[in-house]
């Protein structure tokens, strides 16, 4: 017999949720440091490095870093790099072309309730008219 599908999708949503409160734990212990060309994850406990990764064609310049949802995005050199938080790897890079080589700036825009970017803004400053509450 079919599960209904209200059923199913709440099933995936619960464990979806769960997977990404185990990530945020996992990582609430860690603080990343960007230096010389290179991001680093250190145990906040401890002081000891977990891993470190060099940023390829960066020149070592200095690097800004920000974490969200389990990624660390890095700028250096003209470069912007994205990182697994877990482990270091790069996922992907972007040569940010004709922007030269300052120091970058970061910025997000995140709904409490999960999502991510203009339209999770304006469906969160939806439901606040709605319900008659402001943040």
């Amino acid at each position: 017999m079919d599960r209904p599908r209200s059923a199913i999708l709440a099933a995936v949503t619960t464990t979806l949720e769960r997977m990404m409160s185990d990530s945020k734990d996992a990582l609430s212990g860690a603080l990343f440091v960007g230096a010389h060309g290179h991001v680093s994850c250190i145990d906040k406990e401890t002081g000891t490095e977990v891993w470190r990764t060099s940023l390829p064609g960066s020149g070592y310049h200095f690097v800004n870093v920000l974490l969200e949802d389990g990624r660390v995005y890095a700028g250096s050199g003209g470069k912007l790099y994205c990182l697994c938080a877990d482990n270091g790897e790069i996922l992907w890079t972007n040569k940010m072309k004709g922007l030269g080589f300052g120091i970058f700036g970061f910025a997000t825009v995140q709904s409490p309730h999960g999502g991510v970017g203009p339209e999770a803004a304006s469906q969160e400053t939806s439901n606040q008219t709605s319900n008659g509450t402001t943040h």
